[in-house]
C-alpha cells in the first residue's frame, strides 16, 4: 500500500511540474523530494502578495495561502500532491495564465 501512496503522489508532482512547465512557465516550483508539500512562486504574475485570493480554489486544488505563513510567504502559495487522481487532474486542469 505504501508503494501505491508513493507512485500517486509521484505521479501527481510530476504532473504539476508538466502543466506548469507548459502553462505557467513564469510560476516558480521546485518538486519536493521528501514530502507531498510545495511551494508555487507566484510572483512573476503580479498577483500581488496574497494569489490565493486572486486564483480559484479550483485551480488550487488543496493550496494554501502564503501569507498565512508569514511576512516571508507574500507572493507564495503552497500546493499539496496529496491529492487523489480525479482531484489532481482537476486542480491542473485549472492552471492558465
Amino acid at each position: 500500500m505504501a508503494d501505491d501512496v508513493i507512485a500517486v503522489l509521484d505521479h501527481n508532482r510530476q504532473l504539476l511540474a508538466q502543466l506548469l512547465a507548459e502553462r505557467l512557465p513564469q510560476v516558480g516550483y521546485a518538486q519536493p523530494q521528501a514530502s507531498y508539500l510545495a511551494w508555487l512562486d507566484l510572483r512573476a504574475l503580479e498577483l500581488g502578495e496574497d494569489p490565493a485570493l486572486a486564483r480559484s480554489s479550483s485551480a488550487a486544488g488543496g493550496a494554501e495561502p502564503g501569507p498565512s505563513f508569514g511576512r516571508q510567504g507574500a507572493g507564495l502559495r503552497g500546493s499539496t500532491s496529496g491529492l487523489r487522481r480525479r482531484w489532481s487532474k482537476r486542480r491542473s486542469s485549472g492552471l492558465r495564465a
